[in-house]
């Protein structure tokens, strides 16, 4: 099986670099985007297996850039992890979206984000 390539968004540096230093540890191929516009902009481009997605970021926050992923012939397959530092109880209801395929609330651990990427991938693994 072919390594993961995931794209990480969140306007968080720190956040940005340990998530990227976990997925390295679970053998993912990595890319990091510093703001919605720039994800959406590498999404097209690499086409990640995965999305890890902030939802509270400056520019276009993650419900804006997930309606996109929607929205988008090329990207609407993509699967989504929400990740955020907001309680899940007060975002989960609004998470419809079939593209969201678990949520993440920081901080999390390692065996956390593995779960994660292993629910959203598990479509992947049927293929």
């Amino acid at each position: 099986m072919k390594r993961l390539d995931v794209l990480v968004i969140d306007d968080n540096q720190l956040i940005r670099f340990t998530t990227a230093m976990l997925l390295k540890q679970l053998q993912m191929d990595t890319r990091t985007a510093h703001s919605g516009l720039e994800g959406l902009k590498f999404a097209h481009e690499h086409k990640p297996d995965v999305i890890l997605l902030d939802i509270m970021m400056p520019d276009m926050d993650g419900w804006a850039v997930l309606k996109e992923i929607e929205n988008d012939p090329e990207l609407s397959s993509t699967p989504v992890i929400l990740f955020t530092a907001l309680e899940q109880n007060l975002f989960t209801s609004a998470a419809n979206s079939s593209n969201v395929k678990t949520i993440l609330q920081k901080p999390f651990h390692l065996e956390e984000l593995s779960n994660a990427i292993k629910i959203a991938t598990q479509h992947l693994e049927a293929k």
